[in-house]
């Protein structure tokens, strides 16, 4: 959850939790079988199967990959969504930090 804070895809209202506009835009980019509550109950019985030695873990990570994949390729291929269209530009955290000059410093070799 607090990544979901820190993406900025919930955000506390008093008590309560709240999803941001930018959580409701990705919640609406999900494939509808990502919100099917029943994906993840699938999931958890298969890993208390794991654990009752019912069932292997090979199997179940191939096919978790193989589902996982399959619903990014269909984000990717499909159309914008209209949720996430009118959402703000988020500043990028990886930009490259400044000295107090406002210039990167630049660092020269020495000779030993």
């Amino acid at each position: 959850m607090d990544l979901l804070f820190k993406r900025g895809l919930l955000a506390r209202e008093g008590k309560q939790i709240r999803a941001t506009p930018s959580g409701f835009g990705l919640i609406d980019a999900l494939p509808a079988k990502a919100s099917y509550p029943d994906m993840t109950a699938q999931w958890e019985r298969q890993l208390h199967d794991m654990a009752e030695k019912k069932s292997a873990y090979q199997p179940f990570m191939g096919a978790l990959e193989s589902e996982l994949k399959s619903l990014m390729e269909e984000v990717r291929n499909g159309p914008l969504p209209e949720s996430l269209r009118s959402l703000p530009a988020q500043p990028s955290r990886f930009a490259k930090k400044k000295g107090k000059s406002g210039f990167r410093k630049k660092r020269y070799k020495t000779k030993a």
